[in-house]
């Protein structure tokens, strides 16, 4: 993928996240909240496969959402601690992570949302108040990585 397609598809994927923050703003809709938090995970696999291995993280911050995706090698998190530091939202330090967590040497996507805004505020059981962040490893395919056994918590 060239340079320029990169751009393109950073350029869409800003206006998505932009809108999809919007929508947010104004819906407490269980069915439209599903959706807009599909399409966060859709745009952000369609970030990472512009992405290479070990290069910087994509980042795009809207009003009320911030999007961080990253590729790396499996001996990277396995050898160094990561931390996602974004202003204004949760932020995300993992341990060093066991090798025997990965079952193959292909790259890990790290993926972390930080919203502003509740997009579970349909649900009455929660009382969620302040930003919420979500942090996954993926697979280049999508599919998650199960993250336990840890020698320290995640903060």
């Amino acid at each position: 993928m060239s340079t320029k397609d990169k751009e393109e598809v950073v350029s869409a994927a800003s206006i998505i996240v932009e809108g999809v923050g919007k929508i947010l703003e104004y819906s407490s809709n269980k069915n439209i909240s599903d959706a807009l938090l599909d399409a966060l995970s859709i745009t952000q696999s369609a970030l990472l496969k512009t992405m290479k291995v070990n290069e910087g993280p994509t980042i795009i911050q809207q009003p009320h959402i911030t999007l961080f995706v990253k590729r790396v090698t499996r001996e990277s998190l396995t050898t160094e601690s990561m931390t996602v530091n974004l202003s204004s939202q949760p932020t995300f330090s993992l341990p060093r992570l066991p090798t025997n967590m990965f079952p193959s040497e292909e790259p890990v996507d790290v993926r972390m949302l930080g919203l502003d805004k509740n997009p579970f505020s349909w649900n009455e059981k929660g009382n969620i108040s302040g930003p919420i962040g979500g942090l996954s490893l993926t697979r280049q395919d999508g599919s998650g990585i199960p993250v336990e056994n840890l020698s320290k918590d995640i903060e």
